[in-house]
Formats: C-alpha cells, sequence, structure tokens
C-alpha cells in the first residue's frame, strides 16, 4: 500500500500532461472525454467563498467580494453547474475541448467577455480571438453557452451536458477526472520515459558508487510499479470542496484501476483482517498522531527485501573503508545491521505493516511515543543492547543505561538517560537537562518513547489500545462511507505547535497566533489513506480555525509598518 501511495505523486504528474499540447498519437479516438472538469453552481461556490473569508477574519470582505465577482458573471445561471470535457483525436497536437457555462443571457455574459477580447458573430456562432490569437467559438443552446477549439464538436451538442459529469459537481466544489484508457497509449509510454530519463540523468551526476547503484535499483522497482499504474489505470479524480457544517476543507485524490487488473487485485489485497494492535497512539489532545494497518502484498515485501538487503551491503562497505572505528565496533555494528534487516525482513514476510505513534506538546514539555509490530521482538532487542553497549562505552558519564528498568503489561522496558550538553540552550528549554528514552518488547510489538517523562505516556497509549482494539476505521468518526477501507490516518493540531515556539522563541507574533487557534478550537489537520472498489483514495483535510491565522498575520503585518520595504 505505502508503495502505491508513493507512486500516486508521479501519477499526478500524468494528470497534469493531460491538460497540455501533445504530439501526434496513433491512438484510435475515442466518443468518450478523456478529461472531466467540473465547477459545481456558482450560487454555492459563492455561499463558500462567504464562510471563508469569515473563517479567515476578512467578514467585512464579503460584500466587496460580492460585488466585484458579480460584476463579470453577468448573464449567467448561478444555479446550475459548469465543466469542460477534453478529447484526444489521431492526428491531432493538442486536445480538443467542449466546454459549457449555464446562462439566462449570453448576451450579458459576451458584453462581459467584450472588455477582454474580441468578439465576432457569425452563422450562429460566436468567435471570442484574445490579444494572443487564440480563438475560441461559442454557441448557445438549451440554456447554455458552448465553447470550443474546434468548430465540428457543435455538430452534436449533449441535451444535458451536467450528466457527463457524473457526481463530480455533487462532491466538490472544483474537481476533474482523467480515465486513463482514453488517454493515448504512446502518451502515457512517454510520460514513463521522460520520468526515467529524468531520474538517470539525476543519478549520473552523482557519479559512480555504491549508493547511486542501490538508488538505480530502487528506480527500476518504481519504473515497473509506474508502469503497472499507468497500463491498469482506469481513472484519477482530484476534488476540492469545503463543508461548511463540519467546517472543513476537503481535498480527495482517488485513483482506480481497471477491475480484476493486477492493480486492483493488489490494492484489494492490502485490507488487514484485524484491528491495529496500536489504536490507541491516536489519543485526544495529542499534537500528532498516526496508526497505520495494512496487508503487505508478497512482491512489495519481496521487492523491499531486496532493497534493504542491498542498502545494508552498501553501508557496511562503506564503513569498512571509513576508517574511524575500530575492528570491535566494526563487527557490531555488522552483527547488528545483519540481525536487524533479518528482522525486518521477516517481518514484511508475515505480510502486516501495524504501527501507531503519538507527539504531546504541553505544559512547556515534548514527550513522544511509538510502536510497531515484528516478527522477532527478542532478537530485536539483543541488537540493541548489543548497540547501546558500545555507545555506552564511548559515551561516559554522557549516558546511563538501564536495562531492565521496569515492565507494563508483558512490555520489558528498558531506559537510557542522555544528558542534554551544556551550550545546547534550544534543545535544553525543550527538554531539560536530560533526555530519557524508553524501548519497550513485548511478544509482537517493540515501542520507542523520549521526552522529558515518556513512561506514562506510553503507558497510557498501550492501555488503550488494550481496551479498546479499534481498527483504523473504527478510529475515524468522519468516515461516513463505509464502501471505504481506512489503512492509515494521521492527524495534526497547530496549536500546541505554536504555543511550544511561542514559549522556545519568545516571538510575541507566534505567542498571538498561538492564542488565536487555542480560542477558535478547530486547528486540526490530517490525512487518511483507505481503500475503494479497485483502488485507493487519499483525503486531506485542514479544520476552518487554521484559516484565522491569515487575519493574524495580517494584523501583525499592518501593525509592523505596512508593507515590506526593499530591505525585507
Amino acid at each position: 500500500m505505502k508503495s502505491f501511495c508513493k507512486s500516486t505523486l508521479l501519477v499526478l504528474m500524468f494528470g497534469v500532461m493531460t491538460m497540455l499540447p501533445i504530439g501526434k498519437a496513433s491512438a484510435q479516438s475515442l466518443p468518450e472525454p478523456a478529461v472531466v472538469i467540473s465547477v459545481a453552481k456558482f450560487k454555492e461556490q459563492m455561499s463558500d467563498v462567504n464562510y471563508l473569508l469569515t473563517a479567515s477574519g476578512f467578514a467585512q470582505m464579503k460584500f466587496m467580494a460580492g460585488a466585484m465577482v458579480k460584476g463579470y458573471t453577468k448573464g449567467i445561471d448561478e444555479g446550475k453547474d459548469a465543466g469542460v470535457l477534453l478529447y484526444f483525436n489521431e492526428g491531432s497536437e493538442v486536445p480538443d475541448f467542449l466546454g459549457f457555462v449555464p446562462v439566462t443571457d449570453i448576451e450579458e455574459m459576451l458584453d462581459v467577455v467584450a472588455q477582454f477580447a474580441e468578439v465576432e458573430e457569425n452563422d450562429g456562432l460566436t468567435t471570442i480571438i484574445a490579444d494572443s490569437g487564440v480563438e475560441l467559438m461559442i454557441k448557445e443552446q438549451d440554456g447554455f453557452a458552448f465553447m470550443s477549439n474546434n468548430k465540428s464538436m457543435f455538430d452534436e451538442l449533449p441535451d444535458n451536458p451536467i450528466q457527463l459529469l457524473g457526481k463530480l459537481p455533487e462532491n466538490y466544489n472544483l474537481s476533474a477526472k482523467i480515465f486513463a484508457q482514453r488517454v493515448p497509449e504512446e502518451m502515457r509510454n512517454g510520460l514513463i520515459e521522460l520520468i526515467r530519463q529524468s531520474s538517470e540523468d539525476t543519478f549520473d551526476s552523482f557519479g559512480d558508487d555504491l549508493q547511486t547503484e542501490v538508488q538505480q535499483k530502487n528506480l527500476e522497482m518504481q519504473m515497473k510499479q509506474m508502469e503497472m499504474l499507468l497500463n491498469d489505470a482506469d481513472s484519477l479524480t482530484i476534488g476540492m470542496r469545503a463543508d461548511q457544517n463540519k467546517k472543513t476543507m476537503f481535498m480527495d485524490v482517488e485513483f482506480t484501476g481497471l477491475p480484476n487488473s493486477e492493480l486492483a487485485v493488489r490494492m484489494a489485497q492490502s485490507t488487514p483482517d484485524k484491528g491495529s494492535r496500536f489504536s490507541g497512539f491516536v489519543m485526544e489532545g495529542s499534537t500528532f498522531s498516526t496508526v497505520m494497518c495494512a496487508a503487505m502484498v508478497k512482491e512489495d515485501a519481496e521487492q523491499y527485501s531486496t532493497m534493504l538487503n542491498d542498502l545494508k551491503n552498501t553501508v557496511i562497505t562503506e564503513m569498512d573503508q571509513d576508517g574511524d572505528m575500530s575492528d570491535q565496533e566494526i563487527a557490531t555494528i555488522k552483527k547488528s545491521m545483519n540481525s536487524l534487516v533479518d528482522v525486518v525482513n521477516q517481518t514484511m514476510s508475515e505480510g502486516l505493516l501495524d504501527m501507531g505513534a503519538v507527539i504531546m506538546l504541553e505544559d512547556g514539555e515534548m514527550n513522544f511515543a511509538g510502536g510497531i509490530q515484528v516478527s522477532n521482538p527478542a532478537k530485536l532487542e539483543s541488537t540493541v543492547k548489543d548497540l547501546v553497549g558500545m555507545i555506552e562505552g564511548k559515551m561516559g558519564d554522557e549516558i546511563e543505561v538501564n536495562l531492565n528498568s521496569g515492565s507494563h503489561k508483558n512490555i520489558t522496558l528498558h531506559e537510557i538517560v542522555i544528558q542534554v550538553p551544556e551550550g545546547e540552550d534550544e534543545m535544553r528549554d525543550a527538554l531539560g537537562d536530560q533526555l530519557t528514552l524508553i524501548i519497550g518488547v513485548g511478544k509482537k510489538e517493540v515501542y520507542l518513547a523520549g521526552g522529558s517523562n515518556p513512561v506514562e505516556l506510553l503507558k497510557k497509549a498501550v492501555d488503550s489500545t488494550s481496551v479498546d482494539n479499534k481498527t483504523v476505521d473504527e478510529l475515524m468518526e468522519s468516515n461516513s462511507d463505509k464502501t471505504e477501507k481506512v489503512l492509515s490516518m494521521y492527524s495534526l493540531n497547530i496549536s500546541p505547535i505554536l504555543a511550544f515556539a511561542a514559549k522556545m522563541e519568545g516571538d510575541p507574533s507566534v505567542e498571538m497566533m498561538a492564542e488565536a487557534l487555542q480560542k477558535a478550537g478547530n486547528d486540526r489537520m490530517s490525512m487518511t489513506s483507505s481503500l475503494v472498489e479497485n483502488g485507493f483514495k487519499m483525503q486531506f483535510q485542514m479544520q476552518d480555525g487554521i484559516l484565522g491565522l491569515i487575519k493574524v498575520g495580517f494584523d501583525a503585518f499592518q501593525g509592523g509598518g505596512g508593507f515590506p520595504t526593499d530591505d525585507f
């Protein structure tokens, strides 16, 4: 699952490319649009704009914004959706498009356009000529102004073009859906080669060393995944919306494969058969929390295992050549690395990635805790003891190691106390005079916690999981769509971070922002990754209290002397 999400960034490039001019394609033209762009009803858009202005602290600008926009939307029907359809045709250097805007009076709309471009009417068509020389043809039919760069697109206009948008305008303010199989194969292959060549050029500049060799192997794996994604791809949907009831802004990225394709099958196999062992790390009031529980496909586990072994060999070789460590230290590190890689490979072979983490910033203190499921905790524990023993011998009084310092719920705890060096004032302000690390080893789990008092945070997370071992789905209160299976979630609260930064830096403007967010209360950002039919979806959320920072920053800027000078 993780590898697919990583590759999504490259897939987004594919979506952008469909908007650009392309070379002549050999693929046969298709009657369906390759790209559908949806703009929801203008009336709803303005309602959301007013909401966002209010949330940002600029409610007084709603009247001005409405008046300005109204001047440019004369003749447009505010109660209907608009859209753009893109088509790829054989022999064309650019895609043909058909746009449509609902109108109440097309002449009023053209009067507005005439202020910025030349308007010519001829044979039932209106031609708009921009200063750049680009021409756009317009034809009115059944309450819509249809626009295109190709006159033949008006030969068979749809009776109800809004139906071609599907559910996009219902779900999003602004959105686009790309149908991958309707994009010429030549273009998709060209994109893969472009990405490959760009990566290879970057590696060539690094020279010829072992690290580059490992990166090249990683590139080959990513290219195979990219080819599968593009060959098996069905659609890519990107949409944004504002939800006034939930006081949250959303952005969705959904990628689906063809039914029964390798991509669709592998995504379906990512569903875990039980809840996470680390659901308790998602805590009320946490600054940051995350939990991930996903099945790992055998092919992905094998590929990552190969990469990990290559990386281990590279590090060992470079360590031998470095010459800064004694033979005994090198032997200890080699043994530890081999054990660590064995544990990771065995864990991946079991086919489950399950982990959780939490960070708490409160009362001027910082603590964190995290856990991950492993196949052989005892072997990992032995490895850690070897490494800690070596480090203790080198650091002397700067570190204190207390093995078997305690236990909790069948978890053995080991404590490491590190003295924060004098002169590191910022680190001492954040952590105090010393940093405490806790390593916990359970039957199938390994934990790491740190901070000024991390033990209590770790125990709280473990206790919460033991009482209520939830799936990631159950942790997501906002997951009302039960057709989706949430695999991972990340949640970040901004106000504790700003409050902590204000304490460290003593900056009044940061303190003002922290106080504003604490007062607003809605200061969370989050991301979820979930499975949908034949694919996956990532959703980004931001609560509207964060928008209030715009007004705080603006007021601070105005109070600081207005617009910046040349020395700014």
